[in-house]
C-alpha cells in the first residue's frame, strides 16, 4: 500500500496491490490496460486501475489507486506508486489508455520503457 496525503490531511492518492497480483503481473504484464471510474464512491474519489489478461484471456485488475481527481499530479503519483510497489515494469511493452491526456502523460513521463496506444 502507498499513500499521498494533502496538506489538510486528506488522501490525495491511495494505492494498493497484493503479492499475488504482483506475481500475476510478472507473468502476464506485457500488455496493460489502465482506466478510471468517475466518482463512484461516497468520497468522490476516482478508482484508477491496471488490468492484464491472464493465460485464459481473462482480464484481471492487478493494481488499484483511489485518486482525488484526474489531474496530472494525481496520475503521476499513482504511476509512481505502481513502480514503487515493485511491479516489474521492464516486461511491459504496451499500455492502452483512453483519451484522458493526463493518464497518457503520466505513463510516458514516469516510465519510459514502453509506448502508449489511445482508444
Amino acid at each position: 500500500m502507498a499513500a499521498s496525503v494533502c496538506d489538510d490531511g486528506s488522501f490525495n492518492v491511495l494505492s494498493f496491490a497484493s503479492v499475488r497480483l504482483r506475481g500475476m503481473f510478472a507473468k502476464y504484464g506485457d500488455v496493460i490496460q489502465a482506466d478510471s471510474t468517475y466518482q463512484c464512491n461516497g468520497g468522490g474519489y476516482h478508482l484508477w486501475h491496471a488490468v492484464i489478461a491472464d493465460c485464459n484471456g481473462v482480464g484481471r485488475s492487478v493494481f488499484y489507486s483511489f485518486i482525488r481527481n484526474e489531474s496530472q499530479e494525481c496520475y503521476d503519483i499513482a504511476v509512481e506508486h505502481f513502480v514503487r510497489m515493485k511491479f516489474p515494469v521492464n516486461i511491459v511493452r504496451t499500455i492502452v489508455v483512453d483519451k484522458n491526456k493526463s493518464q497518457r502523460c503520466s505513463v510516458k513521463t514516469v516510465t519510459l520503457i514502453f509506448f502508449v496506444l489511445s482508444m
